[in-house]
């Protein structure tokens, strides 16, 4: 229309003007309507607006080949929340997900993963009752854990599949409370307690093994947590806010910080790296008055004793350590108890220089082969991958097929150990990966295992043979 009137300008201009004063105001106001219709709108089932709506529907046309039948327009959403309704981010972020969990065995991992005593005695926390509105609460008195006990104790692959298994107990409870009150829960509660954290939780090592715990959560279980509470600090936060933001997207609600101690800005800012920024904004730091804001959220015959609350366990017990598991200085009995029969003594070694790569090649012969590793080094981290040779002259991992995704290990204070299954016969590669250090070569110490599928029917016991002899299986 205004094309018409430019050409009509000289012989009116004063109407044409007048017209394009009006389409710029209707423009700015169109936009500005538009803008509040997106903040309005939620993305919840039941708030979406008509592009939401449609980009739902192009999102289960989209990923037709793997969603179940018990994956829901609730749990959908989820994931289009996580990533702002970017289909194509949203359906990699769910296909991912779903490949992770089935290479850990999630669905599963209550009937399969038995977890390490250490763990089930002395790792804090446990799910009890819910809030006002319904959904579960995970209270976690972290500032009793001894984070070098767990780590000298536990394997880090453990340790993981363990917080795993805990998100998922707490997706049970959820579970059960929407069948209990007839309405959707989606939401988890979460409360810390760090009265004793000190500067012995800014241990290295136990951080970034925690910091691998925390990017489970938020990618893999999206929009599931509806607050965080900590009190006297933020240690486990890191931990859990990492999962919560890589592996279960969108849970985090609100994260309330009670008791601020000193060092809590130093902790803060090791934790800020691993949070997007809707997860920045639910942390809320809460003052000395922190019962009287829990009681806000939740009734205090939900709340344990300790805490401001009415409710105790057996014989009167104010922490309910019937249900909450509140840690401890872990017993040096269960130093090294890690489940790997074989020392760095008798593991092959290999020197990996600055910048460089190693990879280690393993025939296998018959299907459903088992290929399991360890390996530790002398210091610092290390890249680890495994692939499959689809074309024997095939010499970069690039052109292989990926059956193992190369990720940075902390596996100096504790071995890394795993395992595949092969589907197919063929040469499979064991990749260390330290093309990322320009200025640090690492010491490796690996021992690799196969294991033919005859012998599949108990492997709980297996020991690890020497890279000779399986030089010598495989020839």
């Amino acid at each position: 229309v205004l094309s018409v009137f430019r050409k009509k300008q000289n012989r009116s201009g004063v109407t044409y003007s007048c017209l394009y004063y009006i389409y710029n105001v209707f423009s700015v106001r169109l936009d500005i309507w538009l803008y509040r219709e997106a903040l309005i709108m939620s993305g919840e089932l039941g708030d979406l607006s008509p592009k939401q709506a449609a980009t739902l529907q192009e999102f289960k046309e989209e990923l037709c080949d793997v969603i179940k039948p018990h994956h829901d327009d609730h749990y959908l959403l989820r994931w289009l929340r996580a990533r702002d309704f970017d289909l194509k981010k949203s359906a990699d972020m769910l296909r991912s997900n779903l490949k992770w969990r089935e290479e850990l065995g999630v669905d599963r991992i209550f009937e399969d993963f038995n977890p390490p005593e250490v763990c089930r005695i002395y790792y804090t926390g446990g799910v009890m009752g819910a809030d006002k509105e319904g959904c579960p609460i995970w209270w976690d008195p972290y500032g009793c854990i001894d984070l070098k006990g767990i780590c000298y104790s536990s394997k880090k692959s453990d340790i993981i599949k363990y917080k795993v298994r805990c998100v998922e107990q707490c997706y049970r409870k959820m579970a059960e409370q929407s069948q209990k009150l007839g309405k959707k829960i989606d939401k988890l509660l979460i409360v810390f307690d760090l009265e004793k954290l000190g500067i012995q939780h800014l241990w290295r090592p136990g951080l970034e093994i925690f910091n691998g715990v925390l990017e489970i959560f938020e990618s893999r279980y999206p929009e599931t947590t509806k607050n965080i509470i900590l009190f006297n600090g933020i240690e486990l936060a890191q931990a859990l806010f990492v999962i919560l933001e890589d592996f279960y997207p969108e849970t985090l609600k609100y994260c309330l910080i009670c008791n601020a101690p000193r060092i809590f800005p130093v902790i803060y800012n090791l934790v800020k790296p691993f949070l997007s920024e809707n997860s920045r904004k639910r942390i809320r730091i809460l003052g000395s008055n922190y019962q009287e804001e829990l009681q806000k959220l939740i009734d205090k015959s939900e709340i344990p004793q300790c805490w401001g609350g009415t409710k105790v366990g057996p014989e009167g017990d104010p922490r309910c350590s019937h249900e909450i598991l509140w840690g401890g200085k872990v017993p040096e009995s269960y130093y090294s108890q890690v489940n790997v029969n074989t020392t760095m003594e008798n593991m092959t070694k290999v020197q990996i220089g600055r910048g460089s790569t190693c990879s280690i090649e393993i025939k296998v012969t018959a299907p459903k082969t088992i290929l399991r590793w360890c390996f530790q080094t002398e210091g610092n981290d290390i890249g680890f991958g495994v692939f499959y040779k689809t074309d024997p002259d095939q010499r970069k991992v690039s052109q292989m097929q990926t059956v193992l995704t190369s990720t940075r290990v902390n596996c100096h204070m504790v071995p890394e150990d795993g395992n595949v299954e092969c589907t197919q016969t063929g040469i499979y590669v064991f990749r260390f990966d330290n093309s990322y250090s320009y200025l640090k070569s690492k010491k490796v110490h690996y021992s690799l295992e196969l294991i033919p599928p005859e012998t599949l029917s108990d492997c709980s016991d297996l020991s690890f043979q020497s890279a000779e002899d399986i030089a010598a299986l495989v020839s």
